[in-house]
C-alpha cells in the first residue's frame, strides 16, 4: 500500500505539530483564521489567511486513528445535532432515525467520527486543549486566549486580535463564505439550534440526547451532558 494522501479529513501528516480535531462544521475555520492572524503562519486546508507548507498545526476529521501520534491536540465540539444534520442533511433524509442515523460508518464523513474523535481524545496522554463551538461564538475573547496560550503564540498579537474581535470575526465570515461555504447562521450566530430546528421535533431531538448518554455514558457525561435537549433550548 502507498503512503496515504494528506487531507483535511485525516490529516496531513505532520505528527511534530499539535492536531486539531473537529467534525465538520463545528467551528474549525474559526479557530485556523484566530491561530493565523495570530501566528502569522497556514493552516491545512482551505487557504485562511496564509499560504504554503510551513503549518502551524496539523488538522483532521478523522482523527481518531492518529491522534495518538501528535504531542498535543486541540479538540473542538459543537452540538451532536448542529454540525451532525448541518454536514449530513441528505443522510438524514434517508435515514430519518437518530439511533441508526448515529452509527452509519460509510460516506465521506460517517457520522460515528463524532465520537470516536471524541472518545480517542479522551484517551489521548499528551497536552490537550478543549473547545466548544458554542463558547468560542458567546465568549469569544477567553478562548482566543485559551487558543494562543496552548499554542505559545504571541502575546502582543493576541491582545490585537481581541481588542478589534467583531473586525476579526467578520472577516472570518468573509474568508469562509468567498470558498464556496454557506455560513446560515451569520445573521445571528447565537442560534445554536437552527439546524435542529429545521430538521427534528422535539421527541427526535430527544432521541439523539438518550443515544449517546446510552451508548457512550461516560463521554456523555464528561463532554456532552450541555447538549441534553432541555438545556439547549434555553
Amino acid at each position: 500500500m502507498g503512503m496515504k494522501t494528506p487531507s483535511v479529513m485525516e490529516g496531513f501528516l505532520r505528527y511534530d505539530l499539535p492536531l486539531l480535531v473537529s467534525y465538520p462544521r463545528s467551528g474549525t475555520n474559526w479557530i485556523r483564521y484566530i491561530i493565523e492572524y495570530i501566528s502569522g503562519q497556514p493552516t491545512p486546508g482551505q487557504p485562511r489567511l496564509h499560504t504554503g507548507g510551513n503549518f502551524i498545526i496539523d488538522r483532521a476529521h478523522k482523527a481518531y486513528p492518529i491522534l495518538h501520534q501528535h504531542p498535543k491536540a486541540i479538540l473542538v465540539i459543537r452540538d451532536y445535532r448542529e454540525c451532525l444534520l448541518r454536514s449530513l442533511p441528505d443522510l438524514w433524509e434517508q435515514i430519518p432515525v437518530p439511533a441508526k442515523f448515529l452509527q452509519v460508518e460509510w460516506g465521506k464523513t460517517p457520522p460515528v467520527w463524532y465520537a470516536l474523535n471524541i472518545e480517542a481524545f479522551d484517551r489521548f496522554r499528551g497536552d490537550k486543549l478543549l473547545l466548544y463551538y458554542e463558547d468560542l461564538i458567546q465568549d469569544s475573547a477567553s478562548q482566543v486566549w485559551e487558543i494562543s496560550e496552548f499554542l505559545g503564540l504571541d502575546t502582543a498579537k493576541t491582545e490585537d486580535f481581541v481588542a478589534d474581535l467583531e473586525t476579526r470575526c467578520q472577516e472570518s465570515i468573509r474568508a469562509y463564505t468567498s470558498g464556496g461555504h454557506t455560513a446560515f447562521t451569520a445573521k445571528n450566530p447565537k442560534n445554536f439550534s437552527y439546524h435542529a430546528n429545521k430538521h427534528l421535533t422535539p421527541a427526535l431531538s430527544a432521541e439523539f440526547d438518550a443515544f449517546f448518554s446510552s451508548q457512550y455514558p461516560h463521554l456523555f457525561e464528561k463532554y456532552l451532558k450541555r447538549y441534553t435537549t432541555c438545556r439547549s433550548q434555553l
